[in-house]
């Protein structure tokens, strides 16, 4: 590197400058070591960034999770996909599809984020973690006799007929309340209680909702965040007809961030007058990863 000789600084407006998407995690980093991330977080840094998901080592917490109300070792880990599928089966899109992972990779994947989610500290980047929106396994009725009477909406199939999606459990009724308060509790034993932003919402590219009141579901599933992590924003993702019109009515938007994620292609921000008026990240993805080492910190905002 090039020895910077005076210091160089630079002002933006934008309040957060955010960086990735769900997608990136499995185009580019299904297999980075901590030295890859190590200057991936630097380069951020350099950037300008602020505001990053960051979603690596979720496996752990719904590992952690599921055994804990009652599922064994070996059907916790064919819930979680394998790692280079995690982010569709984080935003509900399958489960189990490219596994099944071992116990052991989840525990290096969880001692990984431990170590980014530091960085990010030192750097001033707020990581934005994986809250509970619903998403649990398609068989959950079945599997836990405690929960043989909750509603879980069931969401078919995602591209094709062989990659079934999670199930949807209702955040209104008892049994949504008492999953997240253990995937909370896991949440924070592994990554700590100094998070204040969570992604991960229902009904992402085609989920079924049923005949639910959607709005009341938002407003519990955020009410419920909450309740751990006093204050956090709730940030969904602006892509396609997500988030749909009734989550957006349900949410308390002072504590909601949407990011509009291709903005350079589409108008949603305009056309759905900044998500009924729900602040929100302008955003653009400046290539799908043409190169193994593009990253996608193009989705800053300026």
């Amino acid at each position: 590197m090039p020895e910077v000789k005076n210091p160089i600084e630079k002002e933006t407006f934008a309040e957060y400058r955010y960086a990735l998407n769900y997608c990136i995690i499995n185009y580019s980093y299904s297999f980075y070591t901590w030295e890859d991330w190590e200057r991936e977080l630097d380069w951020m840094a350099l950037s300008g960034v602020n505001l990053m998901l960051a979603p690596v080592g979720t496996e752990l917490v719904w590992y952690n999770t599921l055994t804990r109300l009652g599922y064994t070792r070996e059907q916790s880990l064919s819930f979680i996909s394998g790692p280079a599928f995690t982010a569709w089966w984080l935003i509900g899109n399958l489960e189990g599809w490219g596994g099944k992972v071992s116990l052991e990779s989840i525990q290096q994947q969880a001692q990984l984020q431990q170590k980014i989610l530091k960085r990010m500290d030192e750097l001033g980047i707020e990581p934005i973690l994986q809250g509970f929106y619903g998403m649990v396994p398609h068989d959950l009725t079945s599997k836990l006799p405690g929960f043989k009477n909750a509603t879980v909406i069931d969401q078919g199939h995602w591209v094709g007929r062989e990659s079934i999606r999670p199930g949807i459990i209702i955040s209104t009724s008892s049994h949504f309340g008492k999953i997240a308060d253990v995937y909370y509790q896991e949440l924070k034993k592994l990554y700590g209680k100094k998070i204040h932003y969570f992604g991960g919402e229902p009904f992402h590219e085609g989920g079924k909702s049923g005949t639910i009141e959607v709005a009341k579901v938002a407003s519990k599933i955020q009410s419920t965040m909450q309740k751990h992590f006093p204050n956090s924003t709730w940030v969904l993702q602006g892509w396609q007809n997500n988030p749909s019109n009734q989550i957006l009515k349900g949410v308390d938007k002072k504590k909601t961030l949407v990011i509009e994620l291709f903005g350079e292609n589409t108008n949603n921000w305009e056309k759905r007058e900044a998500y009924n008026g729900t602040p929100f990240i302008w955003s653009n993805v400046s290539n799908f990863d043409e190169k193994k080492w593009t990253i996608w910190e193009a989705t800053t905002i300026y």
